[in-house]
């Protein structure tokens, strides 16, 4: 599913936001973390693909071609 980088935005300030309010997290920097999470939740369908692909390999040791 495709998300727009605005609602990706708001999603990733508002898991934040609820985490520290729920006091799970502390944070200093919120506007940092905020960018973090944001660029993480928005990351490519090729790169998550890489990045699975990758973990299982390594799990089950495999050697990809």
């Amino acid at each position: 599913m495709l998300l727009s980088r605005d609602y990706v935005g708001h999603m990733a300030k508002e898991v934040i936001k609820r985490l520290v309010a729920g006091k799970m997290i502390e944070v200093q920097h919120l506007e940092n973390v905020t960018t973090q999470v944001r660029q993480v939740m928005g990351a490519s369908y090729q790169e998550m693909y890489k990045k699975v692909k990758g973990q299982l390999a390594r799990e089950r040791k495999l050697i990809l071609r």
